[in-house]
């Protein structure tokens, strides 16, 4: 529990980034990830994190491999992926930062940048996707007690969260918001899920 839970503090780097000054042109409509992008003061140290964390979290899985293997299989893959997705945006990060930087934008839309830029994007949607499986499967789970009832809590917050997020994506405002939003939700979801130890009386054959 203590490498997750140093994990959980260093994924929400963006705690850090605001007031120290290191956002993109300190603007809350660029996306908080860009802070991490190569062209950035500041980028090498925050992807360098991202690789931590992820190793951290793929070392606290690890540990918890036994337990989720016999209550859900499912759940233990999504918490893999959410850590695997964020490992290797550190190992592949973005070029520049589109939002502020209007040129960086034009050639990410011409498809013209490094590859590990369009990598790291891609690799943001698998972190995501872990996420949220991880919060739907929770909910789905009505065994699992109080991790259940805050799958379903947090399905809420995703409902609102999801289109809000693709708003402030397509408009190019308040992204700065919007990202931490879902760097605490998945933070609680992964933490919980790290921390969830199963009810004796409900144990039975592994769930997937």
């Amino acid at each position: 529990m203590v490498l997750g839970a140093i994990a959980i503090v260093l994924h929400n780097w963006w705690v850090y980034v605001y007031p120290a000054g290191w956002m993109p042109h300190h603007s809350f409509h660029a996306l908080i990830s860009e802070a991490s992008a190569s062209d950035q003061p500041h980028g090498t140290l925050l992807s360098v994190f991202d690789i931590i964390v992820g190793v951290l979290l793929l070392v606290a899985f690890a540990f918890r491999y036994r337990a989720w293997s016999r209550t859900s299989m499912a759940m233990w893959i999504y918490g893999i992926l959410w850590a695997v997705g964020g490992l290797l945006e550190g190992i592949f990060p973005m070029q520049c930062a589109s939002t502020p930087d209007k040129a960086c934008g034009k050639a990410e839309l011409r498809f013209t940048l490094p590859v590990h830029h369009y990598l790291h994007i891609g690799l943001g949607v698998l972190e995501f996707a872990g996420g949220t499986f991880m919060i739907l499967r929770a909910r789905r789970m009505s065994t699992l007690g109080w991790l259940h009832r805050l799958g379903r809590r947090l399905t809420v917050a995703m409902l609102i969260g999801y289109p809000l997020i693709g708003l402030t994506f397509f408009t190019k405002h308040w992204q700065g918001i919007m990202e931490p939003f879902f760097f605490v939700i998945f933070s609680i979801i992964g933490g919980a899920v790290l921390w969830y130890r199963a009810d004796p009386t409900n144990a039975g054959s592994p769930r997937t």
